[in-house]
């Protein structure tokens, strides 16, 4: 079975109980669209980079990160390829609702594109992010950060919520 999405950054392509990661490798066709491409090209190998990164020095202890298993330079990230199914808009709120203040806080600073039920996914084994690469932005707390410094809480939180 093959699949592919595509996400804000980066084209996503499953198979074979793997997820492959690609930055948009698009070309506009008019000049002043260049510098655009190149901007989400970037966006996307940052991305891929900050999630390696994130899981090589602190998934291993954050049993809810889906693993990244290889990166080239962020050109491609290999993942696993997590089976389950998205939780609803509800079951997100109610989620959020039982971290503690300061994470609800924090959370509140990181990039409201990693908090979306598109990045989860919720199996037996409870609930699982699949997207937390960090975006380039100069503003609030990024996602890696977020997740290393709230580990505990959303390893709770995360492993109790099962499908």
């Amino acid at each position: 079975m093959f699949k592919t999405k595509a996400g804000s950054t980066r084209k996503v392509l499953m198979f074979f109980g793997l997820v492959i990661k690609l930055p948009f490798l698009f070309r506009l066709r008019q000049r002043k669209f260049r510098k655009l491409s190149e901007y989400y090209f970037w966006k996307g190998v940052v991305s891929n980079l900050t999630e390696y990164a994130t899981f090589r020095t602190s998934g291993y202890r954050l049993p809810f990160l889906t693993p990244t298993y290889f990166s080239l330079f962020g050109l491609f990230n290999v993942q696993r390829y997590e089976k389950g199914r998205q939780p609803s808009e509800a079951e997100l709120r109610e989620m959020r609702a039982r971290w503690s203040p300061e994470a609800q806080r924090n959370a509140e600073r990181v990039d409201s594109h990693h908090l979306q039920v598109t990045n989860f996914i919720v199996n037996n084994r409870g609930w699982h992010v699949i997207d937390y690469g960090d975006h380039v932005n100069s503003w609030g707390m990024s996602f890696s950060c977020f997740l290393i410094e709230h580990a505990e809480e959303l390893a709770k939180c995360f492993s109790s919520g099962r499908a």
